[in-house]
């Protein structure tokens, strides 16, 4: 019979503290939606029996079997998370149970290496898209309370030369 706490109970006391270290709303939103998406993995069992291989095994379920309905209305075909996703869920897990360990002075089970998204590529603009945005900076339309709108040139306008 183990006499460690649940791990629901334990990520109640590890929202709290990320609470009062003055998080923000949405990483505390965050930090919830993924503690719980693996407590619900592992059925809440006490945090002491915990394995690496069980969170090498929610890290697995996460990147190939896990699918969730972006839309929330049941209708939308469903999608696999991102690899950037699954790099958050990495650090969210990886701050618990160091918290955890220092905390409830457990053994630390997360052996996981990290995981480390690789960034969207960078899609330059076309030299059309780079004349359309240099002759928007020519000018602005000036809407005045009492009279109708007009357009006004811009005095800090600098002069480009591009060869395009």
């Amino acid at each position: 019979m183990s006499t460690s706490p649940k791990l629901s109970r334990v990520i109640e006391g590890f929202i709290y503290a990320k609470e009062s270290q003055g998080r923000s709303n949405s990483t505390i939103i965050d930090y919830k939606l993924n503690m719980i998406r693996f407590c619900d993995y592992l059925d809440d069992p006490p945090i002491g029996e915990i394995t690496p291989e069980q969170i090498t095994q929610f890290f697995h379920w996460l990147q190939f079997e896990y699918t969730f309905d972006p839309s929330h209305s049941g209708k939308k075909k469903t999608q696999k998370l991102s690899p950037k996703t699954i790099a958050n869920v990495w650090i969210v897990l990886s701050s618990f149970w160091h918290w955890a360990e220092f905390e409830l002075r457990i053994p630390n089970p997360f052996r996981i290496p990290r995981i480390r998204a690789k960034p969207k590529p960078i899609v330059p603009l076309t030299p059309e898209e780079i004349k359309r945005l240099l002759k928007s900076c020519d000018s602005y339309l000036a809407t005045p309370s009492n009279r109708s709108q007009y357009k006004v040139r811009r005095v800090t306008k600098l002069t480009v030369v591009l060869q395009i």
